[in-house]
């Protein structure tokens, strides 16, 4: 069976937790008006909603994030060490 790497690239994420603010979360995570329930716009202008934990990861497209459950993304990203 044929096998495959995920491509190594670098993206923008935060963990997300209720009443969580910064900069970056600011940008994605919105609150809908009706469910009160928080949300990230994807990429295919759907809304992506969070639970406790979650990862909050940038699109390549501007204004656009997935969440992704922490379980999933400490199996797929590692952290990157920054150069000075």
């Amino acid at each position: 069976m044929p096998q495959y790497r995920k491509r190594p690239m670098v993206v923008e994420a935060e963990q997300w937790q209720p009443g969580a603010q910064s900069e970056f979360l600011s940008r994605f995570v919105k609150v809908g008006p009706l469910s009160l329930k928080e949300y990230v716009m994807t990429i295919h202008e759907q809304p992506a909603y969070l639970t406790p934990g979650d990862w909050v990861v940038a699109e390549r497209m501007e204004g656009r994030a997935y969440p992704i459950k922490p379980d999933t993304f400490a199996a797929t990203y590692e952290p990157v060490e920054e150069t000075t």
